[in-house]
């Protein structure tokens, strides 16, 4: 599991990430008006 914030267009983002069933990795991240989760898959080796 790791965290990340930086700013785009004067907003502060935050990102999650974690990793899965299934050794997929998630993200959790902050849209500007709420958390959203999105699977983006298994990493390449």
């Amino acid at each position: 599991m790791g965290a990340g914030t930086y700013s785009e267009g004067g907003k502060q983002r935050v990102h999650v990430l974690a990793r899965g069933e299934n050794d997929t990795f998630l993200r959790n991240h902050w849209d500007g008006t709420q958390w959203r989760w999105d699977d983006t898959g298994t990493p390449s080796p």
